[in-house]
């Protein structure tokens, strides 16, 4: 049973890879040669509502980690108001 799981799973794997390369050329907003009204069209038919409301918020630094910024999509983060990184913040501290 194993010998016929092991050829079924590669060949599993080798056709979504496969299915995955032909997606991302059918993906305009991607495309730099096309126009760019055309590329934001695109991509904004793919977004859902939680992720275009999650790109027009601004939350306060502080309050930013990489979970609340993954599972919002945030689209900036506010630093000021008394709020300031640390010294010497990497990119991990400012971009979670």
């Amino acid at each position: 049973m194993s010998k016929i799981m092991i050829p079924g799973i590669l060949l599993f794997i080798i056709l979504s890879l496969a299915a995955n390369a032909n997606a991302d050329r059918n993906v305009i907003y991607k495309d730099p040669k096309q126009p760019i009204p055309l590329r934001i069209r695109d991509l904004m038919k793919r977004m859902t509502l939680d992720e275009k409301v999650g790109q027009m918020v601004q939350i306060e630094r502080a309050t930013a980690t990489p979970e609340i910024m993954n599972e919002f999509s945030i689209g900036s983060v506010l630093s000021g108001g008394g709020s300031v990184p640390e010294c010497h913040p990497t990119g991990l501290d400012q971009h979670g």
